[in-house]
């Protein structure tokens, strides 16, 4: 989703997916919410095990994040300047000098490029085994209370507002196999009345968030024949319209908002909740796509910076319906492809790896006797 949106190929029939990223909440709350859940998830029983361990591996991580934004944020900057488009990206430094941008890159007071996530993924990944090994110790109250403290104190500050979906989440990982062990003693119908309300919920909010973003603002601001609809009409876009200007400050993504908060839960709840259900299924229909996307998801987010980067540089001007479709589904498939390649270059790597170490202590041992 997150790479549709960058592309910007609308109207396509993928708008319908993603909501162009400006609904009441976007798949970017996904990606932090998700990466928090599995930190908690898989790295919580490790650091209950061996905190200095799990420290160990979460700090690699983190490290590694840190490092592929300071690299990739010289290359796009270089590309921006070498480019016969001038700022291809909102935020390009036109011709920095080269010690100020490794100063100011190395402190992350700058990045630039289409991976622009990955500086705040670094930062709360660096917080993240202090705030595991309380949750792992039954202080999971303490990090919660901190996290909701920092988002009230967030100001217009990205880390403080979105750190709250990242620490909520690695709450709920460590917590997931009991909430579902949980969510499975209950009756049958009570287990379907959760699930039909939480639904419910999860599509009143996707239909008011369409009908005030994309229909109300549309019609009432950018349709030409808008006075010559009926009356009723006119006044039913009319409240729309207004419950969005109501709406607007509650659900500004940089700051988080309550309401976009809420928004993101219950839809991010929904969706896992129904893939959880139909995971089989999802996985034969889709041939494996989705389960490499996600296994891959770090080379797939950078792959895609590149792929977005050179998209301004290559395809410019508006297009139709068709052609957005067709576009987005060709780069789809270019990205789907790079993947694939570098999973199998990994894999076969790995798998050399594994044939050379018994060979070569069959050689240390040969040479000992």
């Amino acid at each position: 989703m997150i790479l549709i949106d960058h592309m910007g190929f609308f109207p396509s029939v993928f708008e319908a997916f993603t909501g162009r990223g400006e609904m009441w909440a976007s798949a970017a709350e996904g990606f932090f919410m998700i990466s928090g859940l599995l930190v908690g998830y898989v790295y919580g029983p490790r650091m209950l095990r061996n905190a200095l361990s799990a420290t160990q591996k979460i700090w690699k991580r983190a490290f590694l994040l840190y490092a592929l934004t300071v690299i990739l944020t010289f290359v796009f900057v270089w590309w921006g300047n070498a480019s016969d488009i001038m700022h291809v990206k909102e935020g390009l430094w036109t011709q920095p000098p080269l010690g100020e941008l490794l100063a100011k890159s190395l402190t992350l007071q700058y990045y630039y490029g289409w991976a622009d996530f990955l500086p705040y993924y670094a930062i709360f990944m660096a917080w993240a085994p202090l705030a595991l090994y309380a949750i792992t110790r039954g202080k999971a109250w303490l990090v919660l209370t901190v996290s909701v403290v920092c988002w009230l104190m967030r100001g217009s500050s990205f880390e403080m507002s979105w750190q709250l979906l990242f620490m909520g989440s690695m709450v709920v990982g460590w917590y997931l196999p009991a909430i579902e062990a949980r969510a499975r003693a209950l009756s049958p119908a009570l287990q379907k009345r959760w699930r039909l309300g939480l639904y419910v919920s999860a599509a009143v909010l996707l239909v008011m968030s369409i009908l005030t973003i994309r229909v109300a603002e549309v019609a009432v601001h950018g349709f030409a024949g808008f006075a010559t609809l009926p009356i009723a009409a006119q006044h039913v876009l009319l409240w729309l319209d207004d419950v969005r200007i109501f709406m607007t400050p509650l659900i500004v993504k940089w700051t988080l908002e309550p309401v976009r908060i809420v928004t993101a839960v219950v839809w991010f709840a929904a969706l896992y909740l129904w893939m959880r259900q139909h995971e089989a299924w999802l996985q034969h229909r889709t041939r494996g796509v989705l389960k490499l996307f996600g296994e891959r998801s770090l080379v797939v987010y950078i792959i895609h910076a590149f792929v977005i980067f050179a998209l301004q540089l290559l395809i410019r001007g508006d297009h139709g319906f068709i052609e957005n479709t067709l576009l987005t589904i060709g780069i789809l498939a270019i990205v789907y492809g790079a993947v694939t390649v570098q999973a199998r270059a990994a894999a076969y790597l790995k798998s050399r790896k594994r044939t050379r170490v018994p060979a070569l202590q069959l050689r240390n041992e040969e040479a000992a006797s």
